[in-house]
């Protein structure tokens, strides 16, 4: 059997102007904050006062948005029944579906949605978060969030001490969504990121939103984290007696730290081998030591290079004749040297001339 999708939100829009409700809806979260496929009342209000948007209730089934869509309806009332300031023009639930819930339904909704509720502070009791929202304009999903951010709670909830724990205690502390944080030096508590980025102070950075972004990255894993700071639960676990979090201020050694390894390199024009390392042959030579080819126009290569045989017959060693001087060139360095044309240097190395410019002479 298919697992049951639990994805839509039931919301209320808001007068931005003065705070009143005017329509009901259920649908995708996007649903909510789409201002496209309204009716014409819904319209005339959006252009007339613009919307704020609350999502009542989330991760829903569609027949409990179905169900808690009708319910709010009826409890608010339809303006063009004359029942109250909704311009929604039906009783919801029916949708493009066709859906209508069942009175069964609509009963476990309203005994499910009429829990009394009570305020931590004052200890007033009130009947039902209908009634809730009809007195302090406080809509009933606020008791159902995950980061409680009012004084309101179920009476059920109440009485089984959840006003007494750390989370409710602690609700206006905390921003965005729950979280508690040691600072693993001091034992200093924090219930927010930002908190958190405040006992920091300036430090290195530049201000507290890169500080901000920063710490949540490392709490998040996302880079190494090497604060003093961790997620509580982390904490409870005994993170901070392991040895990667002991250790984790302690400087990798860098890359360029490490002794490089050497290679060989064999010049052909001074028929040497030579030791170096990769990054000293690029500064010196401006080019990488590539295995698979002759370097620098055929004067270098590696000792894993399979020509070497077939490199080392280009290079001569030629003879000037005037100053009685030998020196190695291949073709390509010979031409540089003279800038003497292709052809002339074939036939010199190619053996069919013996002498060039009456000077050079190959002596091998």
């Amino acid at each position: 059997m298919d697992k049951e999708v639990k994805n839509k939100v039931v919301y209320l829009h808001r007068k931005k102007s003065e705070g009143t409700i005017f329509y009901v809806g259920m649908g995708d979260q996007n649903r909510a904050y789409n201002t496209h496929s309204r009716n014409r009342w819904w319209t005339n209000v959006y252009k007339k006062h613009d919307r704020v948007v609350d999502i009542v209730a989330k991760d829903l089934s569609i027949d409990d948005a179905y169900e808690l869509e009708v319910f709010l309806i009826s409890e608010i009332g339809r303006k063009d029944l004359g029942l109250g300031n909704l311009v929604n023009l039906d009783d919801g639930g029916k949708g493009a579906t066709g859906h209508i819930p069942t009175q069964n339904a609509r009963n476990k909704l309203s005994k499910r949605t009429s829990k009394k509720v009570i305020n931590t502070e004052t200890l007033e009791v009130l009947k039902s978060g209908t009634e809730l929202t009809k007195k302090y304009g406080i809509f009933r999903g606020v008791l159902q969030k995950d980061h409680p951010n009012s004084d309101w709670m179920q009476l059920e909830s109440y009485k089984n001490g959840k006003h007494l724990t750390e989370k409710w205690i602690n609700r206006y502390k905390i921003k965005n969504s729950y979280v508690k944080i040691i600072n693993t030096n001091t034992l200093d508590i924090f219930y927010s990121i930002e908190e958190a980025t405040k006992s920091i102070g300036k430090g290195s950075y530049k201000n507290n939103q890169s500080q901000y972004n920063l710490l949540s990255q490392k709490l998040k894993g996302s880079i190494k984290n090497n604060s003093n700071f961790m997620y509580y639960d982390d904490y409870e676990k005994g993170l901070h007696l392991t040895k990667e979090w002991i250790r984790r201020k302690e400087r990798k050694i860098s890359k360029r730290e490490i002794p490089l390894k050497e290679i060989e390199i064999y010049d052909f024009k001074k028929q040497v081998w030579f030791k170096t390392t990769r990054s000293d042959f690029y500064d010196k030579y401006s080019i990488k030591p590539s295995i698979y080819t002759a370097l620098l126009h055929g004067r270098f290569c590696r000792k894993e290079y399979k020509k070497f045989n077939k490199t080392n017959n280009r290079w001569k060693n030629i003879l000037n004749i005037e100053t009685n001087k030998v020196e190695r060139f291949n073709q390509w360095y010979l031409s540089e040297k003279l800038g003497a044309t292709s052809n002339n240097l074939s036939n010199l190395f190619l053996g069919r001339t013996e002498i060039l410019y009456k000077k050079y002479k190959i002596i091998d």
